[in-house]
């Protein structure tokens, strides 16, 4: 069968789709997919097709920090809303079934015109339910019936912002317009369409209001390439003394990369542990390293995360995930999106301290905090039980079992 997967947003959001297509490509499936042109050689390195996107993956994250707002990204895609539908509309042209993200939900419509069935595959909780807020507000309980209300909130944003833009395409191609646009939460056109989350229970069971449409696969792990060799650098380094923590923000730090790397620096040095540094997109410029903290570019956190203490991070659900599973101690430091939502809740699941928010980082709460992820037993316990639940899962081998089943193949 010819799928089309289309994943927008930063690389966090397009490597386990691409772990999703693989297992795809493995059980005999034709698979290509659309994404931002950033993304191309990520892409094919992987032995699958790809079908540009109009965007920027590194404009949109900057967009956000530059502007201190959320509805930037929003506002980065509204003047090529257009574009974009009509990208993935071309590259939908010859599939058989598409698989969107939650940041490609245009896609549904899209769906909707050519007739094919969509899937939606989602790594963060955006359904209703009365267990929680909408992801978007802080995760305070205030009971079922308004955590309920928070998601029709969102969803009315969610028009304001983009109904008129998806109508234009719907006119476009001869479909009627909507009133209220569908494909977040439910569907008028999609009689419950299969809808999957790419994370383990472990981290976040299923709401018991949540339908029978709707599974949690466990996460869509993107494993290393076998010919993989670590540099002796990083072996010698990693050999030299105690298992390091590691620390990596990657692209979620924006304009102040250089301020909190340097207080990286300083919570590690504060807190008498080794380090390893991820650089991300910006590099690590004029700053004084201890013998006992190393930089490193890319690492495959696979290969990385067994090897060190804990781990310090800004809350993607793929570096969550990943920590997770290598049974380390988790410490979250969220910037944006989903991140404040995984930060409470690996705190929630025991498997890490308390989130520390970005604007309140400095180097003496991380460094406690850092503390208290490598000497709390609880904590290091909890890990390693979570760890070993999410080895023993195949979130995309899941996946596709129900993708397979769903459409009768």
């Amino acid at each position: 069968m010819r799928f089309i997967i289309v994943t927008l947003g930063s690389r966090g959001d397009i490597q386990p789709f691409i772990a999703l297509a693989k297992e795809l490509v493995f059980k005999g499936h034709d698979v290509k997919i659309a994404t931002f042109s950033n993304f191309k050689s990520f892409v094919e390195e992987n032995g699958l097709k790809f079908a540009p996107v109009s965007g920027d993956s590194k404009i949109l994250m900057d967009s956000v920090f530059t502007r201190k707002k959320f509805i930037a990204s929003v506002e980065y895609l509204k003047p090529i809303i257009g574009d974009i539908l009509d990208d993935i509309y071309n590259a939908c042209l010859d599939c058989d079934a598409i698989i969107y993200n939650q940041v490609a939900l245009p896609a549904h419509y899209v769906g909707e015109k050519l007739g094919i069935p969509v899937i939606q595959a989602f790594t963060f909780p955006m359904h209703q339910t009365g267990h929680m807020p909408v992801w978007l507000l802080p995760q305070i309980s205030m009971g079922r019936r308004v955590n309920s209300l928070t998601y029709k909130f969102s969803d009315y944003a969610y028009n304001m912002f983009s109904r008129q833009y998806y109508n234009s395409f719907r006119r476009k191609h001869g479909l009627k317009d909507l009133r209220r646009l569908t494909g977040i939460y439910e569907s008028t056109y999609y009689d419950k369409p299969l809808t999957l989350y790419g994370y383990s229970s472990a981290i976040f069971p299923k709401p018991n209001d949540w339908g029978e449409n709707i599974f949690i696969t466990g996460s869509w792990f993107l494993n290393n390439p076998s010919e993989w060799t670590p540099p002796k650098q990083l072996t010698d380094f990693l050999e030299d003394g105690e298992p390091p923590i590691y620390v990596g923000f990657g692209s979620m730090m924006g304009r102040n990369f250089q301020k909190i790397s340097r207080t990286v620096v300083k919570s590690l040095i504060r807190s008498g542990e080794r380090g390893i540094i991820l650089s991300g997109w910006g590099g690590l410029k004029d700053l004084q390293l201890s013998k006992d903290i190393m930089v490193v570019d890319s690492v495959p956190h696979e290969w990385l995360f067994k090897r060190v203490k804990a781990v310090v991070h800004h809350g993607g659900i793929g570096t969550t995930s990943e920590g997770l599973r290598a049974g380390k101690p988790t410490v979250i430091v969220p910037f944006k999106f989903d991140q404040p939502f995984w930060g409470k809740q690996v705190h929630k699941i025991g498997a890490g301290p308390a989130p520390i928010y970005n604007k309140l980082l400095t180097s003496k709460s991380l460094s406690e905090t850092m503390i208290e992820a490598v000497t709390n037993k609880e904590i290091i316990r909890k890990a390693d039980e979570i760890g070993q639940q999410i080895r023993s899962e195949n979130g995309a081998g899941e996946a596709v079992r129900l993708i397979e089943q769903y459409l009768g193949i």
